[in-house]
């Protein structure tokens, strides 16, 4: 079984949270951090609760998602660790869903 393939069993079983819900936690400053595979959005709440971002409206790009996060100042995880050795990516694609 290849990564990509224990990502997708991981992500089926794990926390979900609707995009209204994600909107109403941003709203009330629940979110501690997020990150992104480029398939998947996690969040992280400030309880430590750790979700996949589900139903998020057609047409909404992932600029659309950066710069929802971005207004809230909602911190990227781990964003301070890339460097030229360490990518982000590699790092996200590693955590999904963990």
């Amino acid at each position: 079984m290849d990564e990509d393939e224990k990502t997708l069993i991981r992500c089926k079983n794990f926390p979900k949270i609707t995009y209204p819900e994600l909107l109403k936690k941003i709203n009330k400053k629940k979110i501690k951090e997020w990150f992104t595979d480029y398939e998947n959005y996690q969040i992280k709440t400030l309880s430590g609760k750790k979700y996949i971002i589900t139903n998020i409206p057609s047409g909404t790009s992932s600029s659309d998602i950066y710069i929802l996060f971005d207004e809230f100042e909602i911190p990227l995880k781990d964003e301070e660790k890339e460097s030229e050795s360490f990518t982000l990516l590699e790092h996200y694609e590693s955590l999904i869903c963990k």
